[in-house]
């Protein structure tokens, strides 16, 4: 028998030896996969898992921003539907001299309606400029969020008596 060192044997994983020997393996060439955008990207585990990240990363301050900007849409087209009320409403009262029955009333509720649009369109641009990734932001943004809701059902009733009000229109001279 020759004498030999241990560092010239062959280590085994039960030999006296502390780590393992983990017998090298040679690597399966990478394959690659074609994504939405049509980068090719290597099937690793982590790649994977960051394609599920990237196509499911769903962004809320997009989404609050595009919501919040529909919602001031609705609300100028709110603003213009009662300023031509109230334009027509003037008009008559002009034109005609006595006007109608409850036109001190329809006036009132027109002018308050437009006031609270006004600032419920105020409050929605304040909207839009939050970040609301920020917890800080987040909770102003419900509060005005509830504001705005609490304005918007106001609006609402003082609408539905604007519409009650308002009546038909038939002029004086073709009774």
């Amino acid at each position: 028998m020759s004498a030999t060192s241990l560092e010239e044997l062959p280590q085994t994983s039960v030999g006296p030896s502390k780590e393992p020997v983990v017998p090298k393996t040679t690597r399966a060439p990478k394959t690659t996969t074609t994504v939405i955008d049509n980068s090719d990207v290597d099937t690793d585990t982590e790649t994977k898992e960051q394609i599920k990240a990237t196509q499911y990363d769903f962004d809320h301050n997009t989404y609050n921003i595009k919501t919040t900007i529909g919602q001031i849409c609705l609300v100028l087209t709110a603003i213009l539907a009662n300023s031509s009320l109230l334009k027509i409403l003037v008009r008559r009262r002009l034109d005609y001299g006595t006007g109608q029955d409850y036109y001190e009333l329809l006036v009132t509720l027109l002018a308050t309606s437009l006031i609270f649009l006004t600032s419920v369109a105020v409050l929605l641009f304040v909207m839009v400029r939050l970040n609301i990734k920020r917890q800080k932001a987040r909770v102003f943004a419900n509060v005005v969020a509830s504001v705005v809701l609490l304005v918007l059902f106001i609006i609402t009733v003082l609408n539905i008596f604007i519409a009650a009000y308002s009546g038909h229109y038939t002029s004086p001279s073709s009774t």
